[in-house]
């Protein structure tokens, strides 16, 4: 049986032979167009690069430098809280572009030769001392600053801030801290106002209350002590006092001298007496200061001590009032006073009894007490043991001693059993300072 042979189309049988690829003898190669036409594809659907090799290194460069910016030290402004705004954003702006360049050199530096060693280590100490800029000079000048002016306007609202302050150095520190003077900051991180470094502006200096507790304490003591004041206890304040006036500097002279640090209504001295001095402790003549700052802490120091004098005498009024006989026991120790600090012998008749004070032996500045009776009236130096009691060097003490002794008053621990004593010796806690006790009987006082 005979089959049938179905014969297919085949389209691309003409592409077999190369005599085929001239169909319908048209000139045209029909592979050779396909291949063409396929390779033009594909060129068409390969994309184009976004960047160019050199965006694609500043990116990754830039991208390195914010890094290193993000990991460049910051200044702590939480430390500074007294610093007005404008400070901190000048700084803040400063800071930042010390962070870029510390970042840009990190990048430099990352990309030199590995074998490049002076290069990278001078890379190496640009970057360290721009880091220390940051790290340790701003900050260093902040701290200065926020002590020295931190409590200004709290000190002033307060009104213990000094008014003999210079007025200049007032309103420059008030400008300062209310951002009316601006700072400025070099390459170096040296920052200033006014062209002045940190170190060179003026300080504010408040009233010097401490000194002037102390003075009072002293006033008060003076009075309940009730004891009049030797020269040599004077002479003892008016070193105390100088010496405290020389720590505190002008600050402390200006203000006790011309503030009423004391409390008591007035200061010790006045401003219109003392114009050319103030004037001269401001003018910046080291000689000038110096001779102003005499002039006034001795002035300051005379009219305290005659205050002092003045209130230890009042005390001793107070605590020694008239008695009943007409004989007062004030004007008794003010003999006893009078007689100690000349130096001499002298006796006090108190009854039957005479109280001499002998200088023994002759011309030694030592002195006993000898109390004379019917028997032995005199003191006698051929036996300078009966009836005497050796007393004591000090004039302040020895003052307390014979009155003690005139009064009948020996409660302070002395003792008289014995025909010697040598009161000096006694334990310092029994001996006062100055001044006399009152009497214990004020009836035995004579005129």
């Amino acid at each position: 049986m005979a089959t049938t042979k179905t014969t297919q189309p085949n389209y691309f049988g003409n592409l077999r032979t190369p005599a085929a690829n001239f169909a319908n003898s048209s000139g045209i190669n029909t592979f050779d167009a396909v291949s063409k036409g396929a390779a033009a594809a594909q060129r068409g659907m390969r994309q184009k690069p976004q960047y160019t090799q050199d965006e694609l290194d500043k990116m990754r460069a830039d991208n390195v430098v914010a890094k290193n910016l993000d990991e460049s030290p910051q200044i702590s402004w939480g430390d500074y809280k007294n610093l007005p705004p404008e400070i901190s954003g000048l700084f803040n702006e400063k800071i930042a572009s010390l962070g870029s360049q510390i970042g840009y050199q990190k990048h430099i530096q990352q990309n030199m030769g590995k074998t490049d060693f002076q290069g990278r280590s001078q890379m190496a100490n640009q970057i360290s001392n721009m880091q220390g800029v940051i790290t340790s000079k701003i900050p260093k000048q902040l701290a200065t600053l926020n002590e020295m002016y931190g409590d200004f306007d709290g000190d002033y609202m307060d009104g213990i801030m000094s008014e003999m302050m210079d007025p200049k150095d007032q309103q420059l520190i008030s400008d300062i801290q209310h951002g009316k003077i601006k700072p400025k900051m070099d390459d170096e991180g040296n920052i200033t106002f006014n062209g002045m470094s940190i170190n060179d502006l003026p300080q504010y200096h408040n009233k010097d209350l401490k000194t002037g507790s102390m003075l009072t304490k002293n006033l008060v003591g003076a009075f309940d002590r009730g004891s009049k004041l030797t020269e040599n206890e004077l002479a003892l304040q008016r070193v105390n006092i100088t010496n405290t006036l020389n720590e505190g500097g002008t600050p402390s002279i200006l203000s006790v001298g011309f503030e009423d640090v004391m409390g008591m209504g007035g200061s010790l001295l006045k401003k219109k007496d003392y114009q050319s001095q103030i004037a001269d402790l401001r003018s910046g003549d080291p000689m000038k200061v110096r001779e102003a700052k005499q002039v006034i802490s001795n002035a300051i120091t005379d009219e305290y001590l005659a205050r002092l004098s003045k209130q230890a005498s009042d005390g001793y009024d107070a605590k020694n009032p008239a008695n009943p006989n007409g004989a007062t026991e004030s004007k008794f120790g003010q003999r006893i006073d009078d007689a100690v600090n000349s130096g001499k012998e002298f006796t006090i008749p108190v009854g039957k009894r005479n109280y001499q004070v002998v200088e023994y032996p002759p011309g030694s500045g030592e002195y006993k007490l000898f109390t004379g009776n019917s028997t032995y009236t005199d003191f006698d130096l051929g036996n300078a043991t009966r009836n005497t009691r050796t007393l004591s060097s000090d004039p302040a003490k020895r003052k307390q001693q014979i009155l003690e002794a005139v009064t009948g008053d020996i409660n302070q621990g002395f003792e008289w059993s014995t025909p010697e004593t040598d009161w000096s010796s006694a334990p310092e806690p029994n001996v006062p300072f100055i001044g006399p006790r009152q009497a214990a009987n004020p009836n035995i006082i004579t005129k």
